[in-house]
């Protein structure tokens, strides 16, 4: 039954949305950065490659979908932590409670970002890409590398010579490469130095 609540077309333009998406966020961290400078025309020009090439990875739109909303999700909270600090008698709005004077909110966000972009890349390339997943072969009429959990998903060459048993002796490097940078305990090592690298950012700044 028709509603007019349904937005199903609307996914028929998610193509449109993410290179929009895209653009506009490069854009704006060139901007802020300046990074290339104060060109304006080459930081929008660099901005429009980057959200060009977005359109032609079906991996890429998805996983920047799947962002999206949390980010989205994430200004609104922010919205509502500056909405309650002027109410309990703060001054100035998103600006100044991200300016130099309140650098610890701007870490939590920093971190809340790629806590986000990490989400989007375990949900998209999570059951394809490790040494721990089952080695499903290759596809022969096509040649594409592919995950029986997902047939229609595929993954580069390169990303499925990280997958098989884990085992870091065997005669393939790329195996013994792959096995180790995605073993626990090395991914639970880098979790550790991370905490404890932003610790001791925090306990500098106080």
């Amino acid at each position: 039954m028709a509603s007019l609540l349904d937005v199903t077309l609307m996914n028929q333009f998610s193509q449109v949305f993410v290179f929009l998406f895209v653009t506009v966020i490069t854009f704006a961290i060139l901007k802020m950065t300046k990074v290339l400078g104060e060109n304006q025309a080459l930081n929008g020009l660099i901005a429009l490659a980057v959200g060009v090439m977005f359109m032609f990875s079906d991996n890429a739109i998805d996983m920047v979908t799947f962002m999206i909303p949390w980010f989205v999700l994430m200004a609104v909270f922010i919205m509502l932590i500056v909405l309650n600090y002027r109410i309990l008698g703060g001054e100035g709005g998103v600006v100044d409670l991200l300016g130099a004077k309140h650098k610890t909110v701007v870490y939590w966000i920093i971190i809340g970002g790629v806590l986000i972009v990490l989400m989007g890349l375990a949900n998209n390339y999570g059951q394809t890409v490790g040494p721990y997943l089952p080695d499903d072969g290759e596809d022969s009429a096509t040649g594409t590398y592919y995950n029986s959990s997902n047939p229609t998903q595929s993954v580069s060459g390169i990303a499925d010579s990280a997958r098989g048993t884990g085992e870091v002796d065997t005669d393939d490097f790329m195996n013994n490469l792959g096995a180790t940078l995605f073993h626990p305990k090395v991914l639970g090592l880098v979790l550790i130095l991370v905490i404890a690298s932003f610790t001791i950012m925090f306990m500098v700044n106080e």
